[in-house]
């Protein structure tokens, strides 16, 4: 996917950014990650970082539209857990 200006946005994206600010804040998480490493006898720490939004699987079609909105990501389907499962 294409990089993207973020900073020379449409209207219409704008909108539909500030809409995915507020889809975020309810359901979506950021999150960044250290985890001791040793490759080749030298120890340093791997970072990742990860932006996570869960919707139910008919709101399918909007993470697709926020994946083509950002350029980038994968979508992932977890099965959905119950209790006593």
């Amino acid at each position: 996917m294409a990089t993207r200006d973020y900073s020379k946005l449409s209207g219409e994206d704008r909108a539909f950014g500030n809409w995915l600010a507020g889809f975020t804040a309810g359901e979506g998480t950021f999150g960044l990650y250290l985890a001791p490493t040793t490759v080749r006898g030298t120890d340093y720490w791997r970072r990742s970082a990860s932006f996570r939004i869960g919707v139910r699987l008919d709101d399918f079609p909007v993470i697709e539209k926020v994946r083509e909105f950002l350029g980038c990501g994968q979508i992932l389907r977890v099965e959905e857990r119950r209790e006593g499962n």
